[in-house]
């Protein structure tokens, strides 16, 4: 059955409409779903809080470091969650790092009362009651349990406190397995609602730590460490190096994957025997290949995706498994991440003094050093040398990637720059910018959009990857069903840049609730927000079907770029301008996206915004474009403007200079959409014209001139078609020259019909 796409059809000279609500459609073959917003909860803490959720059935527990305490959520209706009670964790430990529950166990992980210290593993039932505790590894990180919810594995980071100082403390890194298998008792009094665990005696009992010293110099398996692995932590051992980060089942509850971040690596663990079966090193990409670029400098104002002699280090934080041509295999979220501590720090920029490039490897040294280009970017000190001390290499952190290997460590893909040249598409203005600030390009230097968590789960057949940008912000969704050929779906971003901090920034920790595990009996992604300190929630939708649109139409708005002085009854107020425009955008797009519509901000202007009202200038300045810009938020904006002010006509040459003129940080990104204008006899639009007058996806190059274009609402994932049209009256009143337009009413009507049809057929 053919669904029906929802079509806008707009009326006037030339319709704009920002590329940032653009997402390409669900790729072919089969039934792929689309995901769009469906809940969120607010814990009230601010910063350092909803770090990590789990959700099981109706309930969802989610840690607050910052509070100490571990909030128990009603997620029965995800659109409406409801808090249960918040359980301070001040007894247990300094705070809570990660959390899971499986059935009635919910566990919590804390970080000890004694810097470097042990950590617990913190029991208690689905209403909040305590059960018990165990003490685990140093600086515990990650708890995850076994989809038979037999066993548990918690990653121990074994963070040390510094280097070489008096007081340093350098725990080892090491990995807890707990059974629990069997039923368990209520601890502190209350009475048992089955035998079995009897407290934290029971739990611990239950508990076994394992470390890496086998693996140390002079072990029984120090030979198998391989040299790629990174052991570089001043004075310290293999075991105490070594800093378990994350922790991902394979399919069965007996083996794990556990990263090594800083070590670039990872090691998987036999559960049942207690032993680790391996550590694999992960390996870098080259950004000097094509498809591997990066933006690499945070003060040259523009976007530049470019190739640079440079090797990412994965370093991923979150793992995630899946089964895929009957083999497991194990996508990472490569962050990246540099040890600075007192006494040692690894982290340099390529244009500090004291990285000396060798000649002969860089010959144009001073050139990559420019600010503008490498100089800016932070990479580790370790970097290979000659030895005369001269970089031979240069190794940056991360790969702003994710990829996928097969269970024998095969790499079988990596997503190369998709990110950074996806958000450069659809965010133009807030590209590469930091979790606590919109600034733009702020983090091209430093790992940019930095991917740090990552859920799969099967959805109607098809193996997603859900993989969480902690800088910029949202969740790029791929089809990982055939992990060789990678299938991007969708981009989904809930943050709101208008404010500080503002909603859903800083998204830390990605999950996957499966149909059969889900309050909704649908999948569910989870998406843990540590700045903002929000959990959103994201679901299945229909995108063509039947949907609420917020629709902000501005007709002949007369407008301008600065406020202009109104008198009322002696007083004197600035009133309108494009900033209070902006203001009515913003406060419109948030009322209906909170009521879940989609939106869509359309304004029809007989000037040129940022044109006084005595005329037109002959050209259009920088101002022009930016007072435009500012008319909404760019994910959700429609624009037209008449090329003409009543007293002055403009030659198609002024619209051609104008639509150039809106290049956001080198990038032309917003497309002006008229199904009735042939400009084929304009030679000035020739580089400026979509080839099928059908925009898709991302633009490609300048060609942002089209009849129309399918939007992809990036917080609701509804997706709906735009068709611009030219008044018939357009030779009477400018000066089009070779620019023709249907003659009248009824043939303009019919030429939008048929961009109806084709965009309901797409």
């Amino acid at each position: 059955m053919r669904r029906s796409l929802s079509v806008v059809a707009v009326l006037g000279l030339l319709a704009v409409v920002a590329a940032a609500c653009v997402m390409p459609p669900p790729p072919a073959p089969g039934p792929v779903p689309t995901f769009g917003f469906i809940g969120r909860y607010s814990i009230g803490l601010g910063d350092g809080s909803g770090e990590i959720a789990a959700i099981d059935g109706d309930l969802m527990v989610v840690t607050n470091s910052e509070d100490n305490s571990l909030d128990f959520v009603d997620v029965s209706d995800p659109g409406a969650p409801a808090p249960i009670q918040r359980k301070s964790l001040v007894d247990y430990g300094s705070g809570p790092n990660s959390a899971a529950v499986s059935g009635d166990p919910v566990l919590v992980i804390v970080d000890g009362l004694v810097p470097g210290g042990n950590g617990r593993l913190v029991v208690f039932d689905r209403i909040g009651r305590f059960i018990g505790d165990a003490e685990v590894g140093a600086t515990p990180d990650m708890v995850a349990v076994s989809e038979n919810g037999k066993r548990v594995v918690i990653a121990n980071e074994g963070e040390p406190t510094s280097y070489g100082q008096p007081d340093s403390v350098g725990p080892e890194g090491t990995f807890s397995v707990v059974n629990i298998a069997g039923p368990y008792a209520i601890a502190a009094g209350d009475a048992p609602s089955q035998p079995g665990w009897t407290g934290t005696p029971q739990v611990q009992a239950n508990t076994s730590t394992v470390s890496f010293a086998d693996f140390n110099v002079g072990g029984p398996r120090a030979a198998e460490l391989p040299a790629d692995v990174r052991v570089f932590g001043p004075g310290a051992s293999v075991a105490q190096d070594l800093e378990p980060e994350y922790v991902a089942f394979t399919g069965n509850a007996y083996d794990v994957v556990v990263t090594l971040q800083e070590n670039n690596a990872v090691a998987l663990v036999d559960v049942n025997a207690l032993s680790v079966v391996n550590i694999r090193p992960l390996g870098s990409v080259d950004h000097s290949l094509v498809g591997q670029g990066i933006d690499a400098s945070d003060k040259d104002n523009t976007i530049n995706i470019a190739n640079w002699p440079v090797r990412g280090l994965r370093q991923p934080d979150a793992n995630a498994s899946f089964r895929s041509g009957g083999q497991v295999h194990d996508i990472t979220a490569n962050e990246g991440d540099a040890r600075e501590y007192s006494g040692f720090a690894e982290e340099v920029r390529v244009g500090n003094g004291a990285v000396t490039l060798n000649p002969v490897t860089f010959p144009n040294a001073a050139t990559l050093k420019n600010n503008a280009n490498l100089g800016r970017l932070n990479i580790t000190n370790t970097s290979p040398k000659n030895g005369s001390g001269q970089y031979v290499e240069l190794n940056s952190f991360g790969t702003r990637s994710f990829s996928i290997f097969r269970e024998d460590g095969t790499l079988v893909t990596d997503s190369g720059d998709d990110f950074e040249q996806i958000t450069a598409a659809l965010l133009p203005e807030n590209f590469n910018a930091s979790n606590n600030s919109a600034t733009f390009d702020d983090r091209s230097d430093n790992k940019g959009p930095e991917p740090e968590g990552v859920a799969t789960g099967l959805v109607d057949g098809n193996q997603l990857a859900f993989v969480g940008l902690e800088r910029v912000g949202g969740v790029m969704v791929y089809n990982v069903t055939n992990p060789a050929n990678l299938q991007f779906l969708q981009y989904l971003n809930t943050r709101d840049f208008t404010v500080a901090a503002g909603p859903d920034a800083g998204p830390e920790g990605v999950s996957f609730v499966p149909a059969d595990r889900s309050p909704t009996a649908a999948p569910l992604v989870s998406v843990s927000h540590e700045i903002s300190g929000t959990v959103v929630f994201y679901g299945p939708i229909d995108p063509d079907g039947a949907g609420d649109l917020t629709l902000l139409h501005n007709n002949d708005g007369e407008s301008v770029r600065e406020p202009q002085i109104a008198t009322s009854g002696g007083t004197s107020l600035p009133v309108g301008g494009v900033a209070a425009s902006a203001t009515v955008a913003d406060r419109e797009r948030r009322d209906g996206y909170a009521k879940g519509n989609s939106g869509l901000n359309v304004l029809r202007r007989r000037r040129l915004p940022g044109l006084g009202r005595s005329g037109v200038r002959a050209a259009a300045g920088a101002g022009d474009h930016a007072g435009l810009r500012r008319g909404g938020p760019a994910p959700d904006r429609l624009r037209r403007a008449h090329h003409r002010e009543p007293r002055v006509r403009l030659q198609p040459g002024f619209p051609g200079f104008f639509i150039k003129g809106f290049r956001t940080k080198g990038r032309l990104t917003q497309p002006f959409l008229s199904a009735n204008l042939d400009f084929s006899g304009e030679p000035g639009f020739a580089s400026l014209l979509d080839p099928d007058g059908l925009l898709t996806g991302t633009t490609v190059g300048d060609q942002v001139v089209a009849k129309s274009k399918i939007v992809n609402d990036r917080v609701t994932g509804g997706r709906f078609g735009v068709v611009g049209a030219a008044t018939p009256l357009l030779p009477t009143i400018s000066s089009p020259r070779n620019v023709t337009v249907t003659p009248d009413l009824a043939s303009t009507a019919a030429t939008v019909q048929t961009e109806i049809d084709r965009l309901r057929d797409t």
